[in-house]
């Protein structure tokens, strides 16, 4: 797996927040780094480096997938300006993926860059 240094001005402070968010998602889940890694499909030594500061290693795309996925997140939510850059082109700008294990349930994805009055709006309608 690559290792990777998303663009960005600050490394150091990219992987402080990056650091905040999982463990504050794994929290919220009573998870622990080995359910992490086991639900994420990668091993123990690959989360540890994720979450020390000294490292400052990000989850490769792939791997970035694979925490967000099992943390039934987006990746945005963990680093954002990964998605934002043309470097990666990884997200569309419209999906719809069905869950898998939820009948009739399905993840929304849109990347688009909208007026926040607008994504209220958007937000509010899926409150519905």
């Amino acid at each position: 797996m690559g290792r990777e240094h998303y663009p960005g001005e600050n490394p150091k402070e990219r992987k402080l927040e990056f650091i905040k968010k999982l463990k504050s998602l794994t929290r919220e889940k009573g998870w622990n780094k080995s359910e992490l890694a086991r639900r994420a499909g990668i091993s123990r030594d690959r989360v540890s480096v994720y979450t020390r500061i000294n490292k400052l290693t990000l989850p490769s795309v792939e791997n970035l997938n694979k925490v967000a996925n099992a943390l039934e997140i987006l990746p945005a939510e963990l680093i954002p300006e990964v998605f934002m850059s043309d470097n990666y082109g990884l997200l569309k700008t419209f999906s719809i993926k069905d869950v898998t294990d939820k009948e009739g349930i399905v993840l929304l994805q849109i990347n688009r860059e909208v007026p926040k009055k607008k994504a209220l709006q958007v937000a509010l309608l899926l409150e519905e």
